[in-house]
């Protein structure tokens, strides 16, 4: 659950957020640099066992859709069974760069103004679909 200002102590400023969801699919919300958070754990219905929480967080994020000019070439990544190491994970793509050579196609855009060290690739491979947490739906007929 997030908290955007409201008064302390009551609980019906709460809303409940579910993981995925933008600021702006939340009623109330507002982009704001503090929040205050809270999570409602409950054990199962045997009450044996307790749950975890290993994170919490509000974070802002672009998303940028490259499937239009981007296609992954090759990509790598491996985990030791038995003592769960993973390597480092290495993806190479090939992008097009689209429209007039004026610098403003989407891949040049995206690695001018986004800090290398914040950039996360998705990476769906396959059939061209459309997929979200909901699920998968084909694009194509």
């Amino acid at each position: 659950m997030l908290k955007d200002g409201g008064a302390p102590g009551t609980p019906g400023d709460w809303v409940t957020y579910l993981p995925g969801q933008k600021s702006t699919d939340l009623v109330g919300v507002s982009k704001r640099a503090t929040y205050q958070l809270q999570a409602l754990l409950g054990t199962n219905a045997a009450g044996n066992l307790t749950p975890i929480l290993r994170g919490l967080s509000v974070k802002e994020v672009t998303t940028t859709d490259l499937s239009l000019v981007a296609e992954v070439v090759d990509v790598g990544w491996a985990v030791d069974p038995l003592t769960l190491v993973s390597e480092i994970s290495q993806c190479r793509l090939r992008a097009i760069r689209d429209g007039q050579r004026d610098y403003q196609d989407a891949i040049t855009a995206l690695l001018a103004n986004t800090d290398i060290g914040a950039i996360t690739f998705r990476i769906w491979w396959g059939t061209r679909t459309s997929c979200t947490r909901a699920g998968c739906r084909s694009t194509t007929s």
